[in-house]
């Protein structure tokens, strides 16, 4: 439960330890992921995110950061990131494991809206895949290829993909390989780890030197 202070302008919540994310590998989550998520939820873009409800107004600072956020946000994940790392909500504040909400009134309720989506945290590896997706959409547009289906998947790439290749009951995998010299002859790379444990054919193609 949050500490009320202040004559109940503020708040503190202390984050639980242990508590871990979902990611490859797995980490905890931190305070930085809450504030990260609180920011996001007033981006405006209404296919994603949920907005602040009806208290904006209660945390001191944070309807000036939702009015500041430029419109090119809503669509583009650079201009988020750039938008949430560059600005800060007066009335947020951390220290360690805690956050603490500076208020404009007393607000009993607040706590009980913590629970609501616009509270929840958000790992910067969400904001990594967001922007990685929006690229690989750009390039597919850029070839020609608007209604191909991108996805952008986090971990070991070998076995990512061939994941994905039998969840998906994939028919090709298409790679592009290199030409090896010296020790990395010795060296498994991903086309070999693929090409041995793949469901499905896979088609390895020699690309140039970058």
């Amino acid at each position: 439960m949050p500490v009320i202070s202040d004559n109940g302008l503020k708040q503190t919540v202390t984050l639980r330890s242990g508590v871990m994310w979902n990611t490859n590998p797995p980490r905890p989550v931190t305070i930085a992921d809450v504030v990260r998520g609180i920011k996001r939820a007033c981006n405006p873009s209404p296919v994603f995110f949920g907005g602040m409800a009806d208290f904006e107004a209660t945390i001191k600072g944070l309807t000036a950061f939702c009015a500041g956020y430029p419109a090119k946000a809503g669509t583009d994940a650079a201009a988020l990131k750039s938008y949430v790392e560059g600005h800060n909500v007066s009335g947020i504040t951390t220290s360690g494991n805690s956050i603490t909400f500076t208020l404009t009134h007393p607000a009993p309720w607040l706590v009980g809206a913590m629970t609501m989506s616009p509270f929840g945290a958000v790992p910067i590896e969400a904001e990594l895949l967001e922007r990685a997706q929006q690229r690989l959409t750009a390039l597919a547009a850029q070839l020609g290829l608007p209604g191909a289906h991108c996805t952008v998947e986090s971990g070991n790439v070998k076995s990512e993909i061939v994941r994905v290749a039998r969840e998906r009951h994939t028919d090709l995998i298409m790679l592009g390989s290199r030409e090896r010299h010296g020790l990395s002859i010795l060296v498994n790379l991903t086309e070999d780890t693929v090409l041995h444990a793949a469901p499905c054919d896979v088609l390895a193609m020699r690309v140039g030197r970058a």
